[in-house]
């Protein structure tokens, strides 16, 4: 998971999934998290980062996933949370990867 870059892969994520000190944050729009999301993701909107660093939402001795779609917008969201102290890493290639492997989900908030 510490990876040169900060990215975790689908299959790294899945074998982690036990540890008790990480947090799964999805960015992606709340209908879409809502249809579909990783078991005991957060969701978040993008938009509002800075409250969520400023208020210290989430411990900095987490190990932090960030979720989007193809994994973009959370590799920008990792660079930012890691500039703050956290340990954030993206989810590469995004949810899209993590469902095209069939990788388990859930609905609902």
């Amino acid at each position: 998971m510490e990876g040169e870059f900060c990215l975790i892969s689908s299959e790294e994520l899945k074998l982690s999934m036990d540890h008790s000190d990480l947090i799964l944050l999805d960015l992606r729009k709340r209908e879409d998290f809502e249809r579909s999301h990783i078991e005991n993701s957060l969701h978040w909107d993008w938009s509002q980062l800075d409250l969520l660093i400023e208020k210290e939402v989430l411990p900095k001795t987490a190990r932090i996933v960030v979720i989007c779609y193809v994994g973009a917008s959370s590799a920008q969201t990792t660079g930012i949370l890691r500039l703050f102290g956290y340990k954030a890493f993206s989810l590469e290639d995004g949810f899209n990867d993590w469902k095209s492997k069939n990788y388990p989900t859930v609905s609902g908030e």
